[in-house]
């Protein structure tokens, strides 16, 4: 169930070059690559001559030209150049997609085009990618529903017992002392929730240089359908969180299939911003944190095999409701979508 009039992460700005790009996005098999007056392009990743793989042709100063026969395509998908034919063939143009560049990655959009023209792209990030603050940037490939690793970041009570060690202690997750607050608003799901006078996480304590108790709090905002910010931080017990220190957690979940994830994530932090050891901790643990989080969903997807999760019988727990809130979020946003398509399809002549 893919929600295609969104804004998604496509790639790393970094990975968009000139050498054509394969990946797959919400179940299409797009081309990224640059063009030669250094914009940005996505294309169907076909040629609709032959249908090969125009990711293995190459950039000309014309556009995307296919390795098998030299047709040409622009930026549009028009194709501009047919060697040996007097005329371009008919049926020659390829679909597009709308791409646009910002946070340092390339953001694409599979749906009605026409939607995409002045719909913000994750404007609460905006804040935080500025000289402020600086970023420790990571990707993983998952091989699981793309909900799935929605469920993980949703519920983030399981850091204590998946991430013990590294974020959490197994022996805060059997006390629960905490309670998760869950508020809905429009398309976001917001999950807050505080510890006061508690022993620090393991993270907590380099930040703050101190092994005494802290008020440590993990806010994590959902906007549908795939993007995530997570602030987490902590101060020392009964002082003010501005007297603290924290982290700001961007993770953007783009489906590649019904089975197979791109997860793009950064780790912030507006602190010791001129010392790049920072940076390089920072990453290490924010990676290892995620290699585990993906073993488990991976295992999960294994599990699953092609059974939907929505509609098998699960236990629930108090902590699932921001899960549940996403879900049912989504649902609605696919059904809305799915009757506009059949209302326009239905408005067509015949």
């Amino acid at each position: 169930m893919f929600i295609r009039n969104a804004w998604y992460v496509a790639a790393d700005e970094r990975e968009i070059t000139d050498r054509p790009l394969a990946r797959m996005i919400l179940g299409e098999d797009v081309v990224l690559y640059r063009q030669k007056d250094g914009s940005y392009a996505a294309l169907q990743n076909a040629c609709p001559h032959r249908k090969a793989l125009l990711s293995a042709g190459k950039v000309t100063d014309r556009g995307l030209q296919c390795g098998y026969h030299g047709f040409t395509f622009d930026g549009h998908g028009k194709c501009v150049a047919a060697p040996g034919e007097e005329r371009i063939p008919h049926l020659s143009s390829v679909k597009s997609y709308p791409v646009a560049p910002k946070y340092g990655w390339l953001w694409i959009w599979t749906g009605d085009p026409a939607e995409a023209h002045g719909r913000p792209i994750a404007p609460m990030l905006e804040p935080y990618f500025n000289d402020q603050w600086v970023h420790a940037r990571g990707y993983h490939y998952v091989a699981g529903y793309y909900e799935l690793v929605t469920d993980n970041l949703l519920d983030l009570s399981h850091a204590d017992f998946v991430h013990a060690g590294i974020l959490g202690d197994e022996r805060r997750g059997v006390a629960g002392k905490s309670a998760v607050k869950t508020r809905v608003d429009g398309n976001t799901v917001l999950m807050s929730r505080w510890d006061y006078d508690d022993s620090p996480p393991p993270f907590i304590v380099p930040m703050l240089n101190s092994t005494e108790n802290v008020d440590w709090w993990r806010i994590m905002t959902w906007e549908a359908p795939g993007t995530l910010f997570l602030d987490v931080g902590g101060c020392r017990a009964g002082t003010s969180p501005e007297q603290g220190r924290r982290l700001i957690n961007t993770d953007l979940i783009t489906p590649a299939t019904e089975s197979r994830t791109h997860y793009f994530w950064t780790t912030a932090r507006c602190f010791e911003t001129d010392d790049p050891r920072w940076t390089e901790q920072l990453y290490t643990m924010t990676k290892a944190a995620f290699d585990q989080d993906q073993a488990v969903i991976e295992g999960q997807q294994v599990v699953l095999g092609s059974q939907d999760v929505r509609k098998l019988r699960l236990a629930v727990r108090r902590n699932d409701l921001p899960v549940n809130r996403a879900r049912e979020i989504l649902e609605r946003l696919w059904r809305e979508e799915q009757a506009a398509v059949e209302s326009a399809h239905a408005a067509q002549p015949v």
